[in-house]
């Protein structure tokens, strides 16, 4: 008889606690929310170097995003992400008027953690941009950067590989882009 009744107890325990999780993983799935969030336009003057080069870097520096506000604008008080990549990435030069990006032969961008890229990710690429392109919209990767978030805050470096020297003693430019990320609540 008392076996019974724990074996009992057992299986309504068993039964219990194999709701109570299917249940929350239930409630965690309704109230994760997907978020775009695109970033300020990134404006830079890149001042090409007087010797002959192949690989440049045309940006580098700090991004910051406010969380806080992200989870308030959906009625959370705290979260987490899960996931964080960019959705879209461009570059577009503004002046000189006749500047275009016909000395660019490809485009990298990398995030990081740090300001010394290491350890970084390829997040977006672009080769052969185009005669007479002005706008290079490159292509995304989809790469998970939430391990690359410090804070709120992450570093981009923008690199190219060019035909040599570059045409223009200077080049007004700016950068798009959008981050896709996964918060769910704590």
């Amino acid at each position: 008889m008392k076996k019974m009744v724990i074996f009992s107890l057992l299986v309504i325990f068993a039964a219990t606690s194999i709701i109570y999780v299917t249940s929350c993983k239930k409630v965690k799935d309704l109230t994760t929310v997907d978020v775009t969030y695109d970033l300020p336009k990134i404006s830079f003057q890149y001042v090409p170097a007087t010797f002959k080069s192949t690989d440049v870097v045309l940006y580098q520096g700090m991004i910051q995003f406010n969380l806080d506000s992200i989870l308030n604008h959906y009625g959370m008080t705290s979260g987490i992400i899960e996931n964080i990549a960019f959705s879209n990435f461009s570059l577009t030069i503004t002046a000189p008027p006749e500047a275009n990006f016909d000395w660019l032969t490809s485009a990298t961008a990398l995030v990081s953690a740090n300001e010394t890229f290491e350890p970084a990710t390829v997040v977006a690429t672009a080769t052969n941009p185009g005669a007479g392109s002005k706008t290079i919209i490159m292509t995304t990767n989809n790469q998970n950067i939430a391990n690359y978030l410090h804070v709120a805050q992450f570093y981009i470096r923008v690199t190219a590989a060019t035909t040599g020297n570059v045409p223009y003693q200077w080049i007004n430019m700016y950068i798009l882009g959008t981050l896709q990320m996964t918060i769910s609540p704590i």
